[in-house]
This record gives C-alpha cells, sequence and structure tokens, in this order.
C-alpha cells in the first residue's frame, strides 16, 4: 500500500551511531501526530518515522523548520512485521506560512 499525506516534519535525523562497535544508522523524519482527545489528549506530538533512504532526508535538509510537507508513504513488510515508510518528502511550506494563510 503507497498514500500521500500532508503532514508538519518538525525536523529529520540523519546520523550514524557507534554503539559497542556496531554502527547504528537513523534516518527519520520527526513529524506531528495529534493525540487522541477520546483518552484526554489535547495537541500533537512528534513521532519519528522511518524514511526509505538517506537522499529523501538530504534532498529537504537546506529547508526551514517546521514545514508543511507532502509525505510519500509506502508500507512494508520484513519478518512478520510491517511498518511504514516515507518514500519521498515535498515542502509545502514553513508551519510559520500555514499559520499566516
Amino acid at each position: 500500500m503507497r498514500f500521500k499525506a500532508q503532514e508538519v516534519v518538525r525536523g529529520i535525523s540523519n546520523e550514524t551511531y557507534n554503539i559497542d562497535g556496531q554502527s547504528i544508522l537513523v534516518q527519520v523524519a520527526h513529524v506531528d501526530v495529534a493525540l487522541s482527545t477520546d483518552i484526554g489528549g489535547k495537541g500533537f506530538r512528534t513521532n519519528p518515522m522511518r524514511v526509505e533512504s538517506g537522499d529523501v532526508l538530504k534532498a529537504i535538509e537546506h529547508n526551514t523548520f517546521p514545514m508543511l510537507a507532502e509525505l510519500d508513504i509506502e508500507e512494508k513488510a520484513s519478518k512478520g512485521k510491517t511498518y511504514l515508510a516515507i518514500q519521498g518528502i515535498k515542502p509545502l511550506r514553513t508551519a510559520a506560512e500555514k499559520a499566516a494563510a
């Protein structure tokens, strides 16, 4: 399954860490997610979403954050698990421009 969604991207992480001699690659976009009001939530929190390729992040790293963006998302499967992975990010406008609109 593949779909597009417009969401606020607060920032990105495109980093490699060395933990106990192993390189750990972190490639995520930090996306706003609405809190569920039916269980007492109000507002938003940020959720890290996996990005399929570091090239997706490199293409937008020069932009001002937070920004409203169109996310191209695909559901992937591996070893009995499914997850959502961002295939592309198209900046639409900064969050400040959205608030003024």
